[in-house]
């Protein structure tokens, strides 16, 4: 993980908590996540960390920042992505956004940028999130479009599901990845999470696909006990050793 990741969550953090900014501050979410994948694709695994917090203008009206760091297991260069929200609430269940990342894999001098729309939905014990955007990959053009669901089964225990997609139009590629898992808080604001998946390739007319893995932690805080949304961006589905 690069020294500016751990320099920019602390600073995220510290900004969260103190000073003015604090009497406006919504919520902060610290994961850190393991992803690894079956035989010769083995060389995909990464880990993941992610902090970001959220703070509200107005009872309408929120704006969120978060950082990532993904490192590849086989490759020395970590990519780091900053990414920044603005939420509007419909109501108490309703809440839309706009997104804006930019994501750098170290020692390359160009960076990734992409922007978007994003929506959640919460009702009773179920949650949706969605996002579509487009970005620009060194000339490149692609289309993100994702979504994630949670449904609490309670004494702690929930349901996951995610859905992720990329085309590089430019390129006639697309990934995608379906994922199903769980997740178990272990005391409040504090949980674990596993799920498995599947990611499928399809370049030029060939199509191929992987099974994965994912274990990881989450930490939530703050008046409403988290982040509305995390950062969207092109290598939160394309994996950095592809």
């Amino acid at each position: 993980m690069t020294i500016r990741i751990l320099v920019a969550s602390a600073l995220l953090l510290a900004t969260a908590t103190t000073g003015a900014v604090a009497q406006g501050f919504s919520g902060g979410t610290v994961s850190l996540e393991h992803t690894g994948f079956d035989g010769d694709a083995d060389v995909l695994n990464s880990r993941r960390f992610e902090a970001g917090v959220e703070f509200a203008a107005t009872s309408q009206l929120a704006f969120g920042v978060d950082v990532t760091n993904t490192s590849p297991s086989e490759f020395d260069q970590d990519v780091s992505g900053l990414g920044v929200h603005g939420i509007f609430a419909v109501n108490t269940d309703v809440k839309l956004g706009v997104w804006y990342s930019r994501e750098k894999v170290e020692d390359f001098d160009d960076e990734i940028s992409s922007y978007g729309i994003e929506a959640a939905y919460s009702l009773g014990q179920s949650s949706l999130r969605g996002y579509l955007g487009t970005g620009d990959a060194e000339g490149t053009d692609f289309t993100l479009l994702g979504v994630d669901t949670a449904y609490d089964l309670g004494n702690g225990f929930s349901v996951i599901t995610a859905l992720d997609y990329v085309d590089l139009s430019d390129q006639d590629f697309t990934l995608s990845t379906i994922e199903v898992g769980g997740a178990y808080e272990i005391m409040p604001g504090a949980s674990v999470f596993a799920s498995i998946g599947n990611l499928t390739i399809d370049s030029f007319g060939s199509t191929g696909d992987e099974n994965f893995f994912k274990v990881g932690a989450e930490f939530s805080f703050g008046p409403q006990g988290g982040t509305t949304f995390k950062q969207h961006g092109l290598f939160d589905t394309f994996p950095p050793a592809t």
